[in-house]
């Protein structure tokens, strides 16, 4: 996945697996998203559901502002169900420069 700098409307999309099946996150408690940028600020996000839940993927869909720094993404899921708490691997996503207009 790849951005370019000052994108707005872009969607993050994770999905919680489980021994490498989908967690079903219908009943959710919380759902959050700690994405950080490649200076090292770390920001928390809420996304929302995908579809139902069942398949485990959420979505994020990226505000004016948010995406200010080039280079290389870092993204985390993190769920609370009523059961317990599932952390997703760090993914990676790259932000691009934009051409200049003259």
């Amino acid at each position: 996945m790849g951005m370019h700098v000052n994108d707005v409307g872009t969607y993050i999309c994770i999905q919680f697996l489980d021994d490498g099946e989908a967690l079903d996150i219908s009943a959710a408690t919380a759902l959050t998203l700690v994405i950080k940028k490649p200076g090292g600020t770390v920001f928390l996000r809420t996304p929302t559901l995908s579809t139902d839940g069942v398949d485990g993927r959420v979505q994020y869909r990226v505000q004016t502002g948010e995406v200010d720094e080039v280079g290389e993404w870092a993204v985390q899921g993190r769920c609370e169900l009523p059961d317990g708490a599932w952390t997703t691997e760090e993914g990676t996503f790259w932000v691009f420069t934009n051409l200049d207009i003259a």
